[in-house]
């Protein structure tokens, strides 16, 4: 189960329910079954969530608190667990060891 959490949400994902569930610190509000995928990651400068398909082959990211999403197909097998922000980008590692990264959109 991987976990993250900005000052505005908290999220985490459970593999064995098939689900991602996102809480909105300001309003107390759960949102049940948000996304399908693992290892989520909030961006800490924004309003993006960004995780991993279930199918491992592509990263999903996700605009607070609205849904909507844009599908990253980032090279295809071999993603890393994790991805970090930076400067409007997300980067990750694959498991060859090459950094892959994507921009966020702009806002």
């Amino acid at each position: 189960m991987g976990a993250s959490m900005n000052t505005n949400y908290a999220v985490w994902g459970d593999p064995h329910a098939g689900a991602t569930y996102l809480y909105d610190l300001g309003a107390g509000k759960l949102s049940p079954s948000f996304a399908n995928c693992l290892r989520p990651a909030l961006d800490d400068q924004g309003p993006y969530m960004v995780c991993l398909n279930f199918s491992g082959y592509s990263w999903t990211l996700i605009q607070l608190p609205d849904g909507a999403q844009i599908t990253y197909n980032a090279g295809g097998k071999g993603l890393s667990d994790g991805i970090v922000f930076y400067h409007g980008r997300g980067y990750f590692v694959r498991s060859d060891g090459s950094v892959l990264y994507f921009d966020l959109p702009t806002r």
